[in-house]
């Protein structure tokens, strides 16, 4: 039979097929499990993505249930059509649902889903038969960053040599072909592995008429040490050195805020660069069509999110290479990446300088923006779902 192309499939159709292949084997609820909410203040691309699939799950008819930690009061309210429940700490969560699923194991109804932030919730242990796994990329070198130094090795371990034995017949989705042939190289069997790349918000659309005057750049995340915020201004400071009218907005909030700040102080470049800090979905999507360029110097990323969302706005990018990045970017197509520091700096002043070229690849960036979709993402993950049930 001839394989349809992505093109010719309805994938809010298959989503509900699939629904109700999950329904006619006997599973009427799922639960997933994950480190953070969409309402937690820290959120970011793994919880826009978990809402954005499991919206479309509820709509499908689905019975979902989200478990994460919370920074605040224990609540459980509904969103988007399905349940949520936030108990339990950053750290003490794990514990938490790990101790009581194992002395009420999952009724056979209940499938489940396990978002991995770098830990596993060791479902193999206390799960049914129906259950897989969205992991987003390795973290490894970034637990030192993350964790205190005594916690830091075990979870490398955990991550990198544990779980890919614990969870060798369970299936796992990941967001790029990169971290697939990753995942496979740690032991990770192929079969069981599949991509499913995130889509993007209908509400990015261009209007190139926002574009301002003067050369700026639009750098999105939380101000976490893995965003690599305070090398970002270092290099931006070298841009200033060549293009004195240059401005870098950074939009994000987080514990490094005020490192930030001293360094911006430090580096003179209080009228060049602005902390936006949080942003409202307006705000985001005026910065995105509005700015020349999106900056990245993010150490690791599952996928660049911000990057698919600037290009849809029809700004291109200047990006690390990482695993997220390369997947989410098209070199000379949607924009550039580059492998060190130096190169990220004259990468940047060359295309601020160079009208036709930076425009060439903002077309470049909205051709390739429009291949990915949400309802092609929640339906590849629910597909995962349900090959577990023939194991």
């Amino acid at each position: 039979m001839e394989r349809r192309s992505d093109n010719d499939i309805n994938w809010s159709e298959r989503t509900h097929e699939l629904a109700q292949i999950l329904h006619s084997s006997g599973i009427d609820t799922i639960e997933s499990f994950a480190w953070r909410d969409l309402a937690d203040p820290d959120a970011g691309g793994s919880e826009v993505h978990a809402d954005h699939v499991m919206t479309r799950w509820a709509e499908a008819g689905l019975s979902i249930h989200h478990r994460t930690s919370t920074h605040d009061t224990p609540e459980t309210f509904g969103r988007h059509g399905y349940r949520v429940t936030r108990k339990g700490g950053r750290y003490s969560v794990f514990g938490r649902v790990i101790f009581t699923r194992l002395f009420t194991r999952a009724h056979r109804s209940t499938a489940i889903v396990e978002i991995w932030n770098g830990v596993p919730w060791f479902s193999q242990l206390w799960g049914n038969r129906v259950h897989s796994v969205w992991l987003h990329h390795i973290h490894e070198d970034m637990w030192s960053e993350s964790l205190p130094k005594m916690l830091a090795p075990i979870a490398r371990w955990v991550e990198t040599s544990f779980a890919p034995l614990l969870y060798r017949r369970t299936h796992i989705t990941t967001l790029a072909t990169t971290t697939r042939d990753e995942l496979i190289s740690r032991g990770y069997r192929p079969e069981i592995v599949t991509v499913a790349e995130p889509g993007i918000d209908p509400r990015f659309v261009p209007d190139l008429s926002r574009k301002t005057q003067n050369p700026t750049l639009i750098a999105v995340g939380r101000l976490a040490p893995v965003k690599r915020f305070p090398l970002l201004l270092t290099m931006f400071s070298d841009v200033v050195t060549h293009i004195p009218d240059a401005h870098l907005t950074i939009a994000g909030d987080g514990p490094d805020r005020e490192t930030l700040q001293q360094l911006i102080a430090h580096l003179g470049l209080e009228n060049s660069v602005t902390l936006a800090g949080r942003v409202t979905d307006e705000e985001l999507l005026h910065l995105y069509q509005s700015r020349w360029l999106l900056v990245s110097a993010s150490h690791s990323e599952g996928w660049g999110m911000t990057i698919t969302e600037a290009a849809a706005s029809g700004t291109p990018c200047v990006v690390t290479n990482n695993h997220g990045h390369s997947a989410a970017a098209v070199q000379n197509q949607t924009g550039l990446i580059v492998d060190n520091d130096s190169e990220m700096v004259s990468a940047i002043v060359d295309l601020l300088t160079d009208n036709d070229r930076r425009e060439l690849l903002q077309h470049g960036a909205l051709q390739h923006a429009q291949r990915f979709q949400w309802d092609r993402t929640a339906a590849l993950l629910l597909e995962a779902l349900t090959k577990s049930i023939s194991q």
